[in-house]
């Protein structure tokens, strides 16, 4: 692109229409003329170890084993102080709502537990049902056993399978099984966007279904169509508790909005706020922080320098308590600010005033530098292929 002349080149071979060749010249000619940096792969692809740093949190089990790689992050920006606190307070919002499903379905058998039902629907194909044979299978799977919730998993050997050129199968059920399976699940969520197809081509099968009658059908746009795949990996606390908000075991605040599920019958398809582009690009990223009361002890998981009243779920950080509440040192925790402070004194002049704002945003147990985020969201776009 050629903004000066307003003149675009498109580049495209109709014998390679993903530009997989061009896409591997530009990288490796990327590569060669930035010899100081650092390549990020992904945990399947080939290389030689140079000047390479595997990224396998996709390979993790957990939702707190994947967000646990914010550490490696704030380690390569020298602020590991920072993700520690963000890491520990995240798990600690987590475990709340965790504690309070335990404390709401105590006692009840598992299979007495509220039912739900994840399954969507491939066209020509069939149905995609939940498979949990432990726990920790898929995050699905995790969510269900952290909210007390008993989710319907295909039984072994119903179904049928298919391999898409590689060693994984694919199960799937017909609409006989699907009906069998989740007829009388107490609630539904359908995890693709187009519920309205589906039940416009099968309205006699799923009026069925125990959800669809009580309207307990949901999906997981509430963030927008795409979302759900990227942001939610870092807000797992904030989903879970929505997770448990759709099958009734949240302890839920005045200011509570489920935020990633929405029914189907009586809520649109949700949307991120417009990105003001360039001047936002630099500024913290902010997820919104669930005030989690314990049920068990009186007492809230988030850090009590919040104020309810702020954010999403409550957790704006209050300017004159900028310490955490993790047992982590004050001068500690201001080491990584200071540093910051002094650096950007030298370089750019900032006055003292402007100092103290930075600091307060930097000092948030709940922010993360969206700059570093982007500066290696930068490398893994231009310097890799394939990701």
């Amino acid at each position: 692109v050629n903004m000066d002349n307003d003149v675009t080149k498109l580049v495209f071979n109709p014998e390679d229409p993903r530009n997989n060749d061009w896409i591997a010249n530009a990288t490796r000619d990327w590569i060669t003329e930035n010899p100081e940096a650092i390549i990020f792969k992904g945990p399947m692809e080939a290389g030689d170890g140079n000047r390479e740093i595997v990224l396998a949190a996709s390979q993790e089990r957990t939702a707190v084993a994947t967000f646990d790689w914010l550490g490696m992050y704030g380690a390569l920006y020298n602020l590991e102080n920072m993700a520690n606190r963000i890491i520990k307070e995240t798990e600690d919002r987590y475990i709340c709502s965790a504690n309070n499903a335990a404390a709401l379905s105590e006692g009840i058998p598992e299979e007495d537990r509220v039912s739900i039902l994840w399954a969507s629907h491939f066209s020509g194909i069939g149905w995609s049902v939940a498979n949990c044979p432990t726990w920790d299978s898929a995050y699905y799977c995790e969510y269900a056993k952290h909210c007390g919730a008993n989710l319907l998993s295909r039984p072994e050997g119903m179904g049928f399978y298919k391999q898409y050129g590689g060693p994984t199968k694919y199960w799937y059920v017909n609409d006989t099984e699907m009906l069998e399976l989740g007829q009388e699940a107490d609630h539904w969520i359908y995890s693709k966007s187009d519920w309205d197809r589906i039940y416009g081509e099968k309205k006699e099968l799923l009026d069925q279904f125990k959800s669809v009658k009580n309207s307990r059908v949901f999906d997981t746009q509430g963030m927008g169509s795409t979302m759900w795949y990227e942001q939610r990996l870092a807000e797992y606390d904030v989903t879970a508790l929505d997770f448990c908000d759709v099958v009734g075991n949240a302890v839920r605040d005045d200011f509570y909005d489920n935020r990633w599920f929405r029914n189907l019958k009586s809520e649109p398809i949700g949307s991120l706020p417009a990105c003001n582009a360039p001047d936002e690009l630099n500024e913290p990223y902010v997820p919104p922080v669930p005030t989690c009361v314990s049920i068990n002890r009186g007492q809230e998981s988030t850090p009590d320098n919040t104020d309810p009243a702020d954010g999403l779920y409550g957790g704006a950080v209050k300017e004159e308590d900028k310490t955490g509440n993790d047992g982590i040192k004050k001068d500690d925790m201001k080491k990584d600010e200071e540093i910051e402070k002094e650096s950007m004194k030298k370089e750019e002049g900032t006055g003292e005033e402007d100092m103290e704002k930075k600091s307060d945003v930097e000092s948030s147990s709940v922010l993360f530098s969206l700059e570093a985020i982007l500066s290696i969201a930068i490398v893994l776009s231009v310097g890799l292929s394939g990701l």
